[in-house]
């Protein structure tokens, strides 16, 4: 099995959100982790229960297949969060790391103008909220307002004016780990935003307490290293935070506004 993504000195991190996380871990999860033998079994596991779930696929689309609806079904292969297998001396899905943030996206588009990208593997960032877009416009029906994704049709299906995405955005709640050691904490300040381009990953931490995190995926891909607070640092963090701030003033909602703007 691969080897989980981790080093040594993780286990003494000196930031107050890593350090909570690791706090954090019980004692089964920490002897997990440290046995390699048991990661290894878990890990087995786990790549087991994918070939269940690709076995089980194959039954569905022969199905389809024998019922003469392959050639007109969207299919979209995906999930909600990753999960880390011992990486960065942890496992489960509450985490900021790529092993947990990047899921899978697959999908087959049966109509015959996608049929020159069919097998391709694109680059472009994506999110999951781009699912449910893609599903609409398969099935011709108008995407509601407050829908924040987009289809992703036009990119499988080669049109020169698709756009793709110039970053991604990611929202974990850790205020159960918080409130497990201090039930008086005030819950709404244990939030963390994720803002992920090709280059860089940025966390920005509600509590003023939890200084950023930032990771150059370029040249420290297994994201080790929080350059948050190195004089190279400091510009792309501001740069970030500029995203992130553009990003949620952008997403408001403005339903009641443009409600009202109506009635003028």
């Amino acid at each position: 099995m691969p080897a989980p993504v981790r080093q040594p000195g993780e286990l003494s991190t000196d930031h107050p959100y890593l350090r909570l996380v690791q706090e954090a871990r019980g004692s089964d999860e920490k002897k997990l982790v440290a046995n390699e033998s048991h990661l290894r079994e878990l890990r087995a596991c786990y790549y087991g229960m994918i070939g269940e779930v690709d076995d089980n696929l194959g039954l569905l689309f022969q199905a389809l297949k024998d019922s003469d609806q392959w050639d007109d079904t969207l299919i979209i292969f995906t999930s909600d969060h990753g999960h880390c297998l011992g990486d960065h001396h942890v496992q489960g899905a509450e985490h900021f790391y790529d092993g947990a943030m990047r899921v899978p996206l697959i999908v087959r588009d049966p109509l015959e103008q996608a049929a020159a990208t069919r097998g391709r593997q694109f680059g472009d960032l994506v999110e999951t909220i781009d699912s449910a877009p893609t599903i609409l416009d398969f099935l011709g029906v108008v995407q509601p307002d407050r829908f924040q994704g987009r289809s992703l049709l036009p990119m499988l299906r080669g049109d020169p004016t698709y756009a793709p995405r110039t970053q991604i955005h990611f929202e974990y709640d850790y205020r159960p780990m918080v409130l497990a050691r201090n039930p008086r904490a005030d819950p709404d300040r244990h939030l963390l935003w994720v803002v992920r381009d090709h280059e860089h990953k940025y966390v920005q931490f509600a509590d003023e307490n939890m200084p950023p995190i930032l990771f150059d995926l370029q040249v420290d891909p297994g994201e080790f290293e929080n350059i948050a607070g190195t004089p190279r640092g400091h510009e792309i963090v501001a740069q970030c935070c500029h995203k992130l701030l553009r990003w949620r003033m952008i997403h408001e909602d403005q339903r009641v506004v443009r409600w009202a703007q109506q009635l003028r």
